[in-house]
Order: structure tokens, then sequence, then C-alpha cells
């Protein structure tokens, strides 16, 4: 990390010249001794600290290194510009108009259509630290949280989804504390569950993903089961006698009331040891994952709770309705009328064996809470 934090932007401009292919390591390491060679102080040092460096930039361990996944990772800590992340002629077009996008109304949630804000943060109590996305990001940042002293949240690493020209929209996240590792949720075509060992929350690695032929939109970790829930968005088929849409019959992170129609979802159960095969295309229930409900409307959060002898998932949905599910049967056993204007969150305390619910309310992000035992 000394190695990136004392390279200026000119310096990326001038690797850009010499860097045309992609880079094994030991190539990787020949062009940064060359062109930073006036700044070596120890042959050893600078050699570790590359090496370091190529291993945190190379995130999806195919073990090269691309000009796009070099620079995408300076540009996100500040060491290149915008400009510098494209070759001359590719990825790069002069417009002399750029018309002023006008955002539809969203009177149930307007905050969806404020990019700028996070979207999702989980608390790693067992390592003083927060992970977090920002809406339609690519990136899951780790910041730690150092309550011994008088000094605010400090960031450790950036988890990048991203490869090449594929950006990742991140869905959700989930810490497994038993493990230390973090799952992240994405989209890009298909869906994607991307395990992540952070038990160096300095440097986070990817351990294996698995492809899932549906968005997983909700996570949620399960002790007692010692597998992951999952709500699958599975986008229903409109069968209008018109050709299907591909911008509209299809899932679309964050799409807020821009939605033409309530999802229909899968409650799954997820085996992410990374011990068994990936699911042959089509194939619902295997020994990795294992299809609990199969239709579903509208799910919006998903929680675990445990009786004396049996699991169940608690799914809120878009029409203020609980449902609980027995994990083992996959029956329905209990509906509620939670809130009015749909479930926005949920959470489940062991100690009061109660569920705290969050609702939408009125016309902006406001919130009502209810309390379910």
């Amino acid at each position: 990390m000394d190695v990136m934090m004392s390279m200026t932007t000119d310096d990326v401009r001038t690797l850009r010249g010499q860097f045309t292919e992609s880079l094994g390591l030991e190539a990787f390491v020949r062009l940064m001794k060359k062109s930073l060679r006036g700044r070596i102080e120890s042959d050893l040092d600078f050699v570790v600290g590359v090496i370091e460096l190529f291993h945190t930039i190379d995130v999806n361990g195919d073990a090269v290194l691309d000009w796009d996944e070099f620079t995408g990772y300076m540009l996100d800590a500040g060491q290149a510009a915008k400009a510098d992340s494209y070759f001359e002629g590719r990825g790069r077009s002069t417009k002399h108009y750029v018309p002023l996008a006008i955002l539809p109304p969203d009177s149930k949630t307007p905050l969806r259509h404020i990019t700028s804000r996070v979207q999702r943060m989980r608390l790693l109590a067992e390592q003083n630290a927060v992970a977090y996305f920002e809406a339609n990001s690519d990136v899951v940042c780790l910041y730690a949280l150092q309550f011994d002293r008088n000094d605010g949240p400090r960031h450790l690493s950036t988890l990048r989804l991203h490869t090449a020209f594929q950006e990742h929209t991140v869905i959700d996240v989930v810490y497994v504390s038993t493990r230390k590792s973090l799952v992240t949720s994405s989209v890009l075509v298909r869906g994607y569950l991307s395990v992540w060992s952070v038990t160096d929350l300095h440097n986070p690695v990817m351990t294996h993903r698995l492809e899932s032929l549906a968005a997983q939109e909700h996570l949620c970790w399960i002790p007692s089961l010692k597998c992951l829930a999952t709500s699958a968005v599975m986008v229903p088929c409109i069968h209008s006698g018109k050709p299907s849409d591909p911008q509209r019959d299809c899932y679309r992170p964050n799409a807020g009331i821009d939605q033409p129609h309530t999802t229909i979802s899968q409650l799954e159960l997820w085996d992410i040891s990374g011990k068994t095969r990936a699911p042959p295309p089509g194939t619902i229930a295997t020994k990795e994952v294992t299809v609990v409900q199969e239709r579903l409307k509208g799910v919006t959060a998903v929680v675990a709770f445990r009786s004396l002898t049996r699991t169940y998932l608690a799914a809120g949905r878009e029409d203020g309705i609980l449902s609980v599910v027995d994990t083992e049967s996959g029956d329905e056993v209990g509906t509620f009328d939670a809130h009015g204007s749909g479930v926005k969150a949920l959470v489940y305390s062991s100690e009061v064996e109660s569920i705290a619910s969050v609702g939408f309310h009125s016309y902006a992000d406001e919130t009502s809470l209810h309390i379910s035992t």
C-alpha cells in the first residue's frame, strides 16, 4: 500500500503508455520498478509492496492485471484522474449535447433516486468494524470503529466486485460472524453470491462465488442451520400479446416505483461452504441451494428466528403483510397485517423473542415501528 500512496496522477499517466496488455505478477513488478526507480529506497521493501498491491487489486484471482482494473483501484484511492482510466479511442466519446435527466416522481420512496446514499450497513461486532455500500455501487467498503479512543471511523479496505468491463451492482451484504466472512449479493445479467474472508480486514479475499439464475435481493444468515437464506427475485412473464421488452420485463435493482409490476420471490437456502458443486442451469433444488417457498409476492425484507424445535423465516412484503414460513416444510404457517404501506425492514431479538418491523409511511421515506411477538 505504501507503493500506491507514493504514486501521483502523473505516475499513472506515465504507466499508461507502457501498460498496453494484461500483466502477470513478474511483469507488473518489472514495470513498477522501471517507472518508479527514482523513488526506491529499498529494493526488497519495494518489491514486497508491489506484490501486495498486485494481489490486492486482483480480486478475481486470475493472476493478471488489466489497465482498467489497475486504474479503477487507483481511482477509488484518489491516485488517478477519471480520464486516465481509458485508452485513447476506447471507452471515450465526445458529446456536445447532454439532455437533462428528469427523474420520474416517486411519492412513496423519493430517496431511492438519490444515488449518493448508503443503501446497507452491517456491523462486524467481533472485529469492531462496519461494512457498507452505496446505492447502485459495485464496491463494499470496510471501516474500523475505534471505540477505545476519540477518533472517527478509519477506512480499512474495499471489496471490489467488478472485473474488466463487467460492473456488478451490489444488492445486499451480510456478515457471518462464526466464519469471519462477508457474503455479497450482486447482479450482472445473472445473480451472484460472493463469499469474502475478512479475517484480515486490511486484505479481504474472495474465497468463492456462486452463480444463480435470479438476483438474490435479501440475505439472512441462519446460525442454527449454518446456511444462508435468500430472497430470489423471479420476474414474472407478462402475457399481453406483445413481444417482451427486456428493459421492462427484467429485474432492475433500486427500481422503486419504476418497476412496472410486483415481483415474485423465492425463499432459498444456500450452502456457502464451497464444498459442493454449482447447480446446473435451470435446477432449483440441489445440495447447494434448496427452495423453501416458491412464490411470495413482493418480498422486501427477510429475517430468521427459531423456536424450540424448528427454524422459521419471516418475510415482509410490499402489501404490508408479514409471512412466516417453515424452513423445513416450506409451509406458510402464519400471516400478519404489519404495515399499511409495505414492510421496509425486519429485525429479530432472541433476548425478548420478538420481531421488530419498520414500514413505509406517508409520501416520503418516513417510517413507523411495529413489534410482533
